[in-house]
C-alpha cells in the first residue's frame, strides 16, 4: 500500500467516524515521533480540502535531558516548515508523578490531556487530534486484558471521544513508516521505547511479534474486536444509565439501593452499578458488594471512605465518618416545652389530672401513670445491654429491633425516653409495658413530640 492509499484509508476513517467537519480548528498532539509526524503531515495535506485551521502542541516532559531538548527543537523546525503554529509547554513529569503518587506514564498522560483540553478551550478548537494507531490499540487491548480491566478498557482506544479524534486508528505501524518513507519525512525516536521493563514496550517488542506468528493480521483483528466490544459496552452502558437512574436514591448524604429491584438485575448490570459508584474498586471488592444483598441483614462492607450496610429493604452506602454515637443525656423539664436542637427534637412533658383528659390522642403522644414511674425523665440513645419491659416479661432492645426489622443504620439515632428505673419509650418503635394508664390512675404524665424526624420513615 502506497502513501496515496494510506491517505485515502485515513480519509475513510475520518468519514466513517465523522471525525471532522469543514472549517474545523484542530489542535494536534505533536511529540515529533513517527506517529505524530504522520498525523500532522496528513492534516497538512487535508488542510485545504477540509478548510482546516491547524495548531500543534508539544509537551516537554523534562525526562530525557538532551534528548527531550532535541525533540522540542525538532518539533519547532518541522512545524515551521509546514507553517503550522506550535505551542510548547514544559513540565517536570517526574516531580508531578511523585507528588500525586502516579507512575511516570500515568503522570505524563494526565498532564498531556490536561493541556489538550486547556489549550483547545483557549484557542477555540473544535477538535483535538491524537496519533494513536491500530498498533497502539493492539497494545492497549492486550495490556487491559492482562491487567484485568473492564470491558470498556478492553474495547481499546476509541476513534472519537467528545472533541478528541484519532484519525490514524486504522493504520498499522508498518503503514505509518511506509507513509513517512515515501514522503521523505523525518521523525525522532524516544530511547525509552527500548526499555523492556515498561509493560507496553515488552508487549510491542517481545510478545506481539510472537503473537503475529499465529495471526499476521493481529492489528486488524483486534480493531475488529474493538468495534464489537465498543458497541457491546455502549449498549451495556445505556442499560446501566437507565437502571441507575431508577435504582439509586439519595437520603441526605447516603445512597440507597432498593434490594427488591437490585436482585433481579443481570449480574453484568449489578457489577456496573457498583463500578460506577466506586470506580477504583477492585474486581474482588465489586463481587463482595454485589453479593452483600444475599447476606444476613446487618452485615456490612468497610471500604476506604464508605460503609455499605445490608438493611431490610436497602443497601445503604454511607460516608464512614458520618456515623456518630450520641452519649449525651438530655434532661426533661415538667410542664414546659423542651427543645433539644442538637438532636432536632422538641417535646412537651405535662403532668395532668386524668379527669381533664377528654380523649387520649396517641398521635406523637404517650401517656404514663405518674405513680408508676420515677421522675425526672430524660432522653438518651441506645446503649449496649439495654432492656425494655414487654407484655410478657423483658426483652433486649437489640432483639426487639431485630424482630421489628428496624434498620441497623438508624438504631443508634432513635431517641429513648427513660425514667430513673429504665426505658419507657423508644420513639417511633415501641412503648414499654410500664407506667400504663389504669382504672385507678389519677395523675398522668403526657409526652408530646412537637418536632422530630423519624429516621425509620426516611428509610
Amino acid at each position: 500500500m502506497g502513501s496515496v492509499k494510506i491517505l485515502k484509508k485515513v480519509e475513510e476513517t475520518i468519514k466513517k467516524y465523522k471525525l471532522l467537519e469543514k472549517g474545523d480548528k484542530v489542535l494536534i498532539g505533536f511529540s515529533g515521533g513517527k506517529d505524530s509526524v504522520c498525523l500532522l503531515y496528513i492534516f497538512y495535506l487535508l488542510k485545504e480540502k477540509y478548510d482546516l485551521n491547524l495548531i500543534a502542541f508539544h509537551l516537554n516532559h523534562l525526562l530525557r535531558g538532551k534528548e527531550a531538548k532535541r525533540d522540542e527543537e525538532f518539533c519547532k523546525e518541522f512545524c515551521k516548515k509546514l507553517n503550522v503554529p506550535l505551542i510548547i509547554k514544559r513540565r517536570d513529569v517526574k516531580k508531578y508523578s511523585k507528588k500525586y503518587n502516579l507512575s511516570i506514564e500515568e503522570a505524563g498522560h494526565k498532564l498531556r490531556y490536561h493541556y489538550y483540553e486547556k489549550i483547545a478551550q483557549k484557542e477555540k478548537c473544535q477538535r483535538i487530534a491524537l496519533a494513536h494507531t491500530a498498533s497502539d490499540n493492539e497494545e492497549t487491548i492486550l495490556l487491559s486484558l492482562i491487567s484485568g480491566q473492564s470491558l470498556g478498557r478492553i474495547a481499546g482506544i476509541l476513534p472519537k471521544r467528545e472533541r478528541i479524534i484519532r484519525p490514524l486508528i486504522d493504520l498499522t505501524s508498518e503503514e505509518v513508516l511506509l507513509f513517512l518513507k515515501e514522503n521523505n519525512l523525518p521523525y525522532v525516536e524516544d530511547s525509552t521505547n527500548k526499555n523492556l521493563k515498561i509493560p507496553r514496550n515488552y508487549l510491542r517488542n517481545i510478545v506481539i511479534p510472537n503473537l503475529k506468528k499465529i495471526n499476521s493480521n493481529l492489528e486488524k483483528t483486534l480493531r475488529q474486536v474493538s468495534e464489537i466490544l465498543f458497541k457491546e459496552n455502549e449498549y451495556l452502558e445505556r442499560e446501566t444509565d437507565r437502571v441507575y437512574n431508577l435504582l439509586i436514591k439519595k437520603e441526605d448524604d447516603d445512597i440507597l439501593i432498593s434490594k427488591k429491584e437490585f436482585v433481579i438485575l443481570p449480574l453484568a448490570i449489578k457489577r456496573r452499578i457498583f463500578k460506577r459508584l466506586f470506580p477504583n474498586a477492585s474486581f474482588y471488592q465489586i463481587e463482595e458488594m454485589v453479593n452483600l444483598v444475599n447476606k444476613q441483614v446487618g452485615k456490612k462492607i468497610n471500604l476506604k471512605e464508605n460503609i455499605i450496610y445490608n438493611e431490610y429493604n436497602y443497601l445503604r452506602i454511607r460516608k464512614e465518618n458520618k456515623k456518630k454515637t450520641i452519649n449525651e443525656v438530655f434532661k426533661i423539664k415538667l410542664n414546659k416545652i423542651n427543645n433539644f436542637p442538637k438532636i432536632n427534637l422538641k417535646l412537651t412533658c405535662e403532668v395532668m389530672d386524668i379527669e381533664k383528659i377528654k380523649k387520649f390522642n396517641y398521635n406523637n403522644c404517650e401517656y404514663f401513670d405518674k405513680n408508676d414511674i420515677k421522675l425526672p425523665l430524660f432522653i438518651r440513645f441506645r446503649k449496649k445491654g439495654d432492656i425494655i419491659k414487654i407484655k410478657k416479661g423483658r426483652k433486649k432492645v437489640k432483639k426487639l429491633f431485630i424482630d421489628m426489622k428496624i434498620p441497623r443504620i438508624v438504631r443508634d439515632n432513635l431517641p429513648i425516653l427513660c425514667d430513673q428505673k429504665g426505658i419507657l419509650w423508644i420513639f417511633g418503635v415501641y412503648r414499654a409495658y410500664r407506667g400504663l394508664i389504669k382504672k385507678n390512675t389519677k395523675k398522668v404524665v403526657r409526652i408530646k413530640i412537637l418536632k422530630w424526624q423519624n429516621p425509620i420513615c426516611q428509610n
